[in-house]
């Protein structure tokens, strides 16, 4: 019976995908959150400890660790209270932007 469970917990965790968070890093003077999924890496855009700032530019791709996430989002308030701000780009990669990002 033992073997019986085994077999199949086992089972279930090789089909089954996971998501988990990796955490929090700055790169290139930016907050993100980075998470991965088993199959694709993505982060998410943070407010920071200092407001950003003039021109800002969100990459499509950022590097942590040697390992590459996508940027697909832009957290809530990410900009909040970021008065010196002159313009934001970002890629066609960000598909959400989260409550009062701006």
């Amino acid at each position: 019976m033992k073997r019986k469970i085994f077999a199949i917990l086992a089972f279930l965790l090789c089909v089954t995908s996971v998501h988990a968070a990796v955490g929090q890093a700055v790169i290139d003077g930016m907050n993100y959150a980075l998470s991965f999924d088993g199959e694709v890496r993505t982060a998410t855009l943070l407010a920071g400890d200092k407001k950003y700032a003039g021109r800002v530019v969100i990459p499509s791709i950022v590097t942590f660790a040697g390992d590459q996430y996508k940027v697909t989002a832009v957290g809530n308030e990410a900009f909040k209270e970021c008065t010196g701000l002159k313009s934001i780009t970002f890629s066609d990669n960000v598909t959400t932007i989260g409550d009062n990002a701006f």
